[in-house]
C-alpha cells in the first residue's frame, strides 16, 4: 500500500474478527476445520490488524480514467455478506 493504490474491502472474516475483539468469544474450536483457519489467524493478528480491519468499507466505488465507475462490493448492493447466484439481477 506503500507503493501502489490499493482496493480494500472488508468482508464476513473481517466481521468475525472484530466481533471476536468486541465479544471475547466465538464459539470457534481450534482443531475444527471450519472455525479452526479463523481462530489461528486471529490469534496471530495484531491490534493494529483488526483496527485496520474496522476502517475498511464494505463498498467502494472504483474510477479510471475514461472508464465507467466500477462498484465493488464484499456480498451484493442489498446487503454485505449476501451471496450472489448465477444468473440473477
Amino acid at each position: 500500500m506503500r507503493d501502489y493504490e490499493c482496493i480494500c474491502l472488508r468482508g464476513n472474516k473481517e466481521d468475525y474478527w472484530i466481533d471476536r475483539k468486541k465479544s471475547g468469544h466465538s464459539g470457534w474450536k481450534e482443531k475444527d476445520s471450519t472455525t479452526g483457519m479463523l481462530y489461528y489467524a486471529y490469534k496471530n493478528l495484531t491490534e493494529d490488524d483488526l483496527t485496520f480491519f474496522e476502517s475498511l468499507p464494505y463498498v467502494q466505488m472504483i474510477c479510471f480514467e475514461d472508464l465507467p465507475v466500477i462498484a465493488a462490493y464484499h456480498g451484493s448492493h442489498n446487503q454485505q455478506g449476501e451471496k450472489l447466484k448465477l444468473n440473477t439481477d
